[in-house]
């Protein structure tokens, strides 16, 4: 294989391109899936040739639908990493942003940018590309272009040609087919809505109407008849604007009435604009329109009309409209009135907290602080260059002023820009160089483009420098690049973007790194794979560190603004679901001091929701007892939200052996007592108390104990009652008969939400004690669909698949209530009686049941990227049937995190854990893809090296 490889690439560019075409006719799969999925040199040596990954995607989907017409691609190890390939393609071409896309059009690569968007997976559904117009052979693009990404890449080649060229021609006309295709209104309508505002930005008004008026849709003709009438006014074509408002009611008309008051100022064309504001009836509208008419008035020359309006408006964008007066009137040398504006302007900054109600969503401190940035280009105007740093000051000082967190960051965006665009370049550069913004690298990109657009590339590229490592430096990295190409600087330009690319390449992204450690670990667990804890290590490590920096950060930033910091502290129970995973993970590997040292170490984190779903962490701690200081497990408890008088004792007394029963029920009674204030500990040892009862075949003591409930608390309390309910429920059943039964639910059941929940909890008690006659009973009662669908779910994971099945036929004739719940429920029905249907062999019947669930799916064309649910869930129960090939023709998951968490799944199945009638078991198939993934993503190599190679027992948390 490598002499083949080596051999491809010396060749000429036919045999490179067409290679995997050669070796599938030829049927020498091996060579094949060694060339691809080896290695990632047939991969990197492809991108280099033909710019772009459109030609291993290729080779790739070649070989996938030769998978579907030859028995011999029966390995689904092979199956599962051509795809994992395919993911790994769509990842490389999610790092081409729209910043990377432009970057690529200017420096002359608009080639490239069209190969890695047409790449990418099938966001939208719109036309394929032939083989004979991507020149490659058997490859059109999987289900389309992205269609966001080809908008981006014309925008940028007619800013840089300037002129509608035979190419940009071509890729319009690539774009619009996309649009036509589009059956889903909403995805149509927001494809037309983004490409119109491309084309106005490019001047080109007649396609924009065009696109426009090119189908009329139902349910969003209101919104293209928004985009026309916007259309109307940007071009100026009022006449038109106007008479489409018109036949708007008079709420609607008025939406439009601030624009073409602009629209008409801008113009000079003072009195429609005046006319305009005079028809507004609406109080928190007409504020403010009339200081669009200050600087028309002004270039006229009747500057009593400005003065007229400067004293009769209080808006809050008074100061900002007198300061771009005084620049006009600095720019036509008319100092003295610029002068007297100036003294104004200072005037109002000081009245800005006396205007009262009208600015709620401003507070006085924001409006100072914008007003006094103003200001500030204004001094500049005039060489009043310390009074604008004064002004400056001021502004900083009302920004630290400011209570809310995303003002204060909106705020301080818009005082660097000020600064730069004034010339203050250092001083923009020191702010973001210095705590607290020095680990603020959204803002030091913000100074970085303000300098490329000022063409001072030398600091910008100073100051990218300073940035630490993440996606932000990489965006500061393109700008910087996109800015150098639009001087022509193409060598500089073509080294900076390397840069970006080469520092995205080795960013890790830990987003859902933790989660993914846990899981694969837990899967491990289950298979008793002693290298599940070292997987473990890597997700306690990495909340270790990413906790730590956040600490940090927020630590120089404290000094600052120590109530932003406050917030910013509690901030950090982001990590709340982290740490949650981890410390499970870690209890169930029986690391109870590591458990414990980690939830000290997070012990000022603010957790939201202590409530734990893990059934076996009770039990788990309980077994932590003999491990741990008391210190030590009440660190635990309190992390859970468990106290020792409930769980913790329940398993203490009930697994006691050397208590008897009468001793067991008297501590639970005792432990009532103790913890009369704490409704949710209440409940959970009363229905321990009644568990054990029942264990011990007391009815008459029951009934007393189930009074003590208080069935309006918390969801957890309720659940508990719901519980315990049932359980009775069913006791009295099998020792009683139905009467009672029936006079209990009437008596306790008086609202038909809380009944439904009682009635699905009765159901799965019956099931589990095999009492079906009274689940038939309850169903025949209640003709209701989702309590139908919880007694198909049950039915069918005890294997009772004939029960479940009639009852899925009967779920069929009820009429729903809603069409959309009716098809989920109907769905997850179906998924469940798939898998006992096969579990007891029965495929034929499986397979009937998956091509029903799938004509039950909504799949929508999706204009942002989004995963349908059911269609992939319905995907996964087709694996465990064992439809591998079915399934993946099927597969529409957008992320490469999709496929590894598909895999987790079915090897976490206890139904599908055995597949070595295919040669592998799913930890090989982990392991390969996890290799893959290694190719491209660097947080997947430490994971890939631990999977790959044996490994020995190890304090892998030291």
């Amino acid at each position: 294989m490598a002499k083949l490889y080596q051999a491809a690439l010396i060749s000429d560019e036919y045999t490179l391109n067409n290679l995997v075409w050669h070796l599938l006719e030829s049927k020498q799969y091996e060579k094949i899936h060694k060339l691809l999925l080896d290695a990632p040199d047939w991969l990197n040596a492809k991108a280099k040739r033909f710019s772009g990954d459109l030609s291993f995607l290729s080779d790739l989907n070649q070989v996938i639908q030769r998978s579907n017409s030859t028995s011999n691609f029966q390995d689904i190890t092979k199956l599962f990493t051509v795809h994992a390939a395919r993911f790994t393609v769509y990842h490389r071409m999610g790092r081409y942003n729209y910043n990377a896309l432009e970057a690529l059009v200017w420096l002359g690569k608009e080639t490239e940018a069209l190969n890695h968007t047409r790449a990418r997976p099938n966001i939208l559904s719109g036309n394929q590309l032939s083989a004979e117009k991507s020149g490659i052979r058997g490859a059109s693009v999987p289900q389309g272009e992205n269609l966001l990404g080809l908008m981006r890449i014309y925008r940028a080649l007619y800013k840089r040609d300037g002129v509608r060229t035979a190419e940009i021609k071509e890729l319009e006309e690539d774009i619009l087919n996309n649009i036509k295709e589009l059956k889903n209104d909403q995805d149509y309508y927001q494809a037309v809505d983004e490409f119109v505002k491309i084309l106005i930005s490019c001047g080109q008004l007649d396609l924009a109407e065009s696109l426009i008026n090119s189908r009329q849709i139902e349910s969003k003709t209101d919104n293209l008849k928004r985009l026309l009438i916007n259309l109307y006014i940007t071009s100026g074509q009022l006449k038109k604007a106007i008479k489409l408002i018109s036949e708007e009611d008079k709420y609607d008309q008025e939406n439009y009435y601030s624009d073409l008051v602009k629209k008409y100022a801008q113009l000079d064309q003072i009195s429609k604009a005046q006319s305009i504001i005079n028809k507004i009836t609406s109080k928190w509208r007409k504020p403010g329109l009339s200081l669009e008419l200050v600087l028309p008035y002004a270039k006229k020359k009747q500057y009593d009309k400005v003065e007229s309006i400067l004293n009769q408006e209080v808006d809050l964008k008074l100061a900002r409209t007198m300061c771009q007066l005084a620049i006009y009137f600095i720019e036509n040398q008319l100092n003295n009135y610029a002068y007297e504006i100036i003294k104004q302007i200072e005037l109002i900054i000081d009245l800005i907290p006396a205007w009262g109600p009208h600015h709620d969503d401003w507070t006085a401190e924001e409006l100072r602080s914008y007003a006094l940035m103003d200001l500030a280009q204004v001094y500049v105007q005039i060489n009043m260059t310390v009074e604008a740093h004064n002004a400056f000051d001021r502004a900083e000082d009302y920004i630290n002023q400011i209570n809310y967190s995303y003002a204060v960051h909106q705020a301080t965006a818009e005082l660097l820009r000020s600064m730069v665009q004034v010339g203050f370049y250092e001083r923009a550069i020191l702010l973001v160089s210095t705590p607290p913004f020095l680990n603020e690298t959204w803002f030091q990109v913000i100074v970085i483009a303000e300098l490329v657009e000022k063409k001072q590339f030398e600091l910008a590229v100073q100051l990218s420098n300073k940035i630490k490592s993440s996606k932000n430096k990489v965006d500061a990295l393109l700008c910087i690049s996109i800015g150098l190409a639009k001087q022509k600087l193409f060598i500089e330009a073509e080294e900076k973007y390397q840069e970006s690319f080469d520092e995205l390449r080795n960013l890790p992204d830990y987003k859902n790194y933790i989660e993914l450690c846990c899981n694969i670990s837990h899967t491990l667990f289950i298979y008793n794979d002693k290298r599940s804890l070292a997987i473990l290590s890597l997700a306690v490590k990495t909340l270790y560190k990413l906790i730590s920096t956040e600490r940090e950060e927020i630590s120089r930033n404290e000094t600052k603004n120590p109530h932003n910091y406050m917030l910013n502290f509690q901030d950090l129970g982001k990590f709340e679901h982290d740490i949650k995973r981890v410390v499970v993970e870690l209890l169930r590997h029986q690391e109870y001091i590591s458990a414990v040292e980690l939830l000290i170490f997070c012990r000022y984190i603010y957790i939201y929701n202590n409530s734990i779903e893990e059934t076996d962490i009770i039990e788990s701690i309980y077994k932590a007892k003999n491990h741990l200081t008391k210190d030590g497990l009440f660190t635990l408890l309190d992390f859970f939200n468990i106290t020792e008088k409930s769980g913790i004792l329940y398993h203490q007394i009930t697994c006691d052996d050397e208590l008897s029963d009468e001793s067991k029920i008297n501590k639970l009674q005792s432990s009532l007592e103790d913890i009369v204030h704490n409704k949710h500990d209440r409940s959970k040892v009363l229905l321990d108390l009644i568990k054990e009862l029942i264990r011990q075949n007391k009815p008459d003591l029951i009934e007393k104990y189930f009074y003590n409930f208080d069935k309006r608390s918390s969801k957890d309390t309720t659940q508990y009652y719901n519980k315990s309910f049932a359980i009775w429920v069913n006791y009295i059943n099998k020792s009683d008969g139905l009467a009672k039964t029936h006079s209990l639910i009437k008596k306790y059941g008086n609202n038909a939400e809380w009944l439904n929940i009682i009635l699905i909890e009765i159901i799965k008690e019956c099931a589990h004690i095999g009492n079906y006659s009274y689940i038939e009973h309850i169903l025949n009662e209640n003709k209701i669909p989702f309590i139908y669908v919880e007694a198909i779910k049950v039915l069918s994971s005890i294997g009772n698949v004939n029960i479940a099945t009639k009852y899925l036929d009967e779920l069929k004739s009820i009429k729903p209530k809603s069409t959309y719940d009716w098809e989920e429920q109907m769905i997850d029905a179906l998924i469940s009686v798939i898998r006992a249907q096969s579990s007891a062999g029965n495929n034929y019947l499986a397979k009937l049941l998956i091509d029903e669930a799938f004509s039950l799916v909504k799949d929508k064309d999706l204009f942002y990227s989004g995963e349908n649910v059911n269609y992939n869930n319905i995907v996964e129960v087709m694996m465990e049937c064992g439809y591998f090939i079915e399934a993946f023709n099927k597969l529409k998951f957008s992320q490469e995190d999709s496929l590894i968490k598909l895999i987790l799944r079915l090897a976490q199945n206890a139904k599908t854990n055995n597949i070595k009638k295919y040669g592998c078991t799913y930890i090989d198939i982990l392991t390969k893809v996890a290799f893959i993934y290694s190719w491209e993503k660097s947080e997947w190599r430490e994971i890939s090296q631990l999977l790959t190679y044996k490994i020995s027992d190890g304090n892998y948390l030291s």
